[in-house]
C-alpha cells in the first residue's frame, strides 16, 4: 500500500491544531496512519458508539481506546470525533517500519465487528514482538529459520504451512496439524547427522510423524534467510496473525534489519538433498526417558535408513 518513506513525506507534522495529522487506509472503515506532535507513528481508527474510554501504555508502544481527539486528514480536512488510537514511541526506524507494516496488514481485513477488542489484541502483540530479544546463538537459529522456510516455498502451498508453523521456535514439532507432526532438520556437515531430543523420536505416532532432512552448503551468490523471508511474506502479506508469526522468528533469529543477509546456502543442492523420513525408522532409544531425567538428545545418522518415496510423500503432504 504505502512505502515508510512516502507516508513520512505524505503526513507532515501535526500542529497545534490538530492532535494527529493522517491519511486514510481503508475506504471499507475509517482507519489512519498519522504522525502525532511529536512525530511518532499512530494508527487510529473510529470508535464504537459508546466505548468507554480506557488506555494502556509502555515505553514502546501505548494504546487509548474510545478518545476524542482532533486529526487532521491529507493536510487539510479536519475531524473531531472518538478514535482507538495505537502509537508507536520508539525512534528507532526499522521497528517503526516493522509497526507500519503490522498496521497496514491489520487494516486489510474487512470485518471490523469489534475493533477496540481487535486493537487491544494486536497492541499486546506488538509488546511482546518489540519486547523479544535475539537468540544466544544466532548462526544454529539462522540455520534452522533458513531450513524451515526453505521447506515452506518448496511444499507449494506457503500460505497453509505458514498456519501449522510453531508460534514459537522451542516447540517440539516445526508443524502441527491435528495428528500430524513435521521436523525440519538441517545440517551444513558432508553427513546426514541431525541432534534429536529423545521426545521428538519416542513415542510419536509412526506414520503421522515425518522428518524433513537438509544438507546445506553455503554459496556466496546463492538463496539467502533474507530472500526467503521476503518471499514468504510476499505470500502472507495480508494475514496479520502469520505476519507476527514471521516477524517474532525473524527478530529471533537477529534479522533486525532489510541489510541483514543471514546465511546463504546453494539453493539447488539444497532441493537435491532435501529428503524426508518416517519417524518410526529413524534409530533411537526404545525406551521413555526414566524418571528424573528430561531433554535427552542425541545426534542420528539418517543416511543409514530409506527415504520416503516421493509418491508416498505427495499423498501426506496433501493432508495438510
Amino acid at each position: 500500500m504505502y512505502s515508510y518513506e512516502y507516508l513520512l513525506g505524505k503526513l507532515g507534522i501535526s500542529s497545534d491544531e490538530c492532535d494527529y495529522s493522517g491519511v486514510l487506509l481503508n475506504d471499507k472503515f475509517p482507519a489512519y496512519i498519522a504522525l502525532d506532535q511529536n512525530k511518532h507513528l499512530a494508527l487510529i481508527v473510529l470508535s464504537e458508539d459508546g466505548f468507554v474510554e480506557q488506555h494502556y501504555c509502555t515505553d514502546l508502544v501505548s494504546l487509548k481506546l474510545g478518545v476524542l481527539c482532533k486529526l487532521r486528514v491529507d493536510k487539510q480536512t479536519f475531524k473531531k470525533e472518538k478514535y482507538h488510537v495505537l502509537v508507536c514511541h520508539t525512534n528507532n526506524v526499522q521497528m517503526k517500519k516493522d509497526f507500519l507494516t503490522l498496521c497496514l496488514a491489520f487494516v486489510r481485513r474487512e470485518d471490523y465487528k469489534k475493533i477496540g477488542e481487535e486493537l487491544f489484541s494486536f497492541f499486546n502483540s506488538l509488546v511482546q514482538l518489540f519486547t523479544s530479544s535475539p537468540s544466544k546463538s544466532l548462526e544454529r537459529e539462522r540455520q534452522g529459520l533458513w531450513g524451515e522456510l526453505f521447506f515452506i516455498t518448496q511444499t507449494g502451498n506457503i500460505k497453509s504451512f505458514m498456519k501449522y508453523w510453531h508460534k514459537e521456535p522451542n516447540r517440539k514439532f516445526d508443524f502441527v496439524k491435528d495428528c500430524l507432526r513435521l521436523e525440519v532438520k538441517s545440517t551444513s556437515l558432508q553427513e546426514r547427522i541431525h541432534a534429536f531430543s529423545h521426545q521428538q523420536l519416542c513415542n510419536s505416532k509412526p506414520n503421522e510423524t515425518i522428518i524433513a532432512s537438509l544438507m546445506l552448503r553455503k554459496e556466496d551468490e546463492g538463496l539467502s534467510l533474507r530472500d526467503l523471508i521476503t518471499t514468504v511474506f510476499e505470500h502472507i502479506s495480508d494475514d496479520l496473525s502469520l505476519i507476527i508469526k514471521l516477524e517474532k522468528a525473524r527478530k529471533f533469529a537477529g534479522m533486525e534489519t532489510s541489510t541483514e543477509r543471514g546465511p546463504i546456502y546453494d539453493e539447488r543442492f539444497a532441493k537435491e538433498n532435501l529428503k524426508f523420513y518416517h519417524v518410526s525408522n529413524v534409530p533411537q532409544f526404545p525406551l521413555p526417558e526414566p524418571p528424573g531425567v528430561t531433554d535427552t538428545r542425541y545426534n542420528v545418522d539418517l543416511s543409514t535408513i530409506r527415504n520416503i518415496p516421493d509418491n508416498e510423500l505427495d499423498k501426506w503432504i496433501k493432508k495438510w
